[in-house]
């Protein structure tokens, strides 16, 4: 089973990664320092929850960036072999 989060720390992260790109990565200790710089959380535990999803989210979208999807269409490969012999 994986991590359940809260809206808010989901909302909250998105929004920090739509806002400062550049500032985060996928290194958890590296978000917590930023997340540090930027604001103030009640504890320490909202706050790493906010670091680790959004070192998760990068992760993720990093993934699906490096994903090739391809298509290749059945009819091609008739043509193919149609021209080959002829």
């Amino acid at each position: 089973m994986g991590n359940v989060r809260s809206t808010h720390v989901k909302q909250l992260s998105e929004r920090l990664i739509e806002m400062y790109p550049d500032k985060f990565s996928v290194e958890f200790e590296k978000n917590k320092g930023v997340l540090d710089e930027m604001m103030t959380f009640d504890s320490s535990i909202t706050r790493n929850k906010v670091a680790g999803y959004v070192a998760h989210s990068l992760v993720k979208m990093k993934k699906l960036h490096s994903i090739k999807v391809t298509y290749q269409n059945p009819n091609l490969d008739k043509r193919k072999k149609l021209r080959r012999e002829n």
